[in-house]
């Protein structure tokens, strides 16, 4: 009890207490959360597509309010989209079915609104490349019966934009814990075009 009251008290002052400046700070950290693409869920009973996604990050403080940022995040899942294929000259009216692997890298800042305390607002912005490997692929028609057509394994390139705002609070001036909300857009000619993520995030800073 008088150690949980220790530490009550000391994140308590923490929370009170102006943060040192983040100049030339490094700080390197983990998220996962949710992931929500603007896809059709293949579970028909599901409201839409939701997942969960996992990453990482490396910061670093330009000034004290303005962080570079390179970051990496991966996440898994199945959907199905209306798709028309061409076969033998007739069109084929039907639904793809695929299971996904998506990676995604982006590089970008955030900008602290407000400077100077350990709870802190920020804005984010990054530009990256996403690349998707679909698996697993069927070509049905739309009451579930096979054409036959085979659909092979394939890779999907697009370039992306990030914007994003995010809160995080700093622990004892070192360990930073936060949540963001992030809209990725793709810019590609593949099946996946945009997606909401929602991550909670972890970090240390030196």
């Amino acid at each position: 009890m008088r150690l949980a009251a220790v530490l009550v008290v000391l994140v308590a002052l923490a929370g009170a207490t102006e943060a040192r400046a983040e100049r030339r700070e490094a700080a390197a950290g983990v998220e996962g959360g949710l992931a929500l693409p603007a896809l059709a869920s293949q579970d028909a009973t599901a409201f839409r597509l939701v997942t969960f996604g996992v990453g990482g990050f490396g910061r670093f403080g330009l000034t004290d309010s303005l962080d570079l940022e390179l970051r990496f995040d991966f996440s898994l899942f199945r959907a199905k989209i209306d798709e028309t294929r061409d076969l033998q000259g007739r069109d084929l009216v039907g639904v793809r079915y695929f299971r996904a692997e998506q990676y995604h890298a982006s590089i970008g800042a955030r900008y602290k609104l407000v400077s100077g305390y350990f709870l802190a607002p920020y804005l984010e912005a990054h530009a990256g490349l996403m690349w998707l490997v679909l698996r697993d692929q069927q070509f049905l028609s739309p009451a579930g019966e096979d054409f036959g057509v085979e659909v092979a394994d394939e890779g999907q390139g697009a370039l992306t934009l990030t914007a994003g705002v995010a809160v995080d609070y700093r622990l004892f001036d070192w360990v930073f814990v936060g949540v963001a909300v992030r809209w990725v857009e793709l810019f590609g000619a593949g099946l996946h075009q945009r997606y909401l993520s929602v991550p909670l995030q972890a970090a240390i800073y030196w």
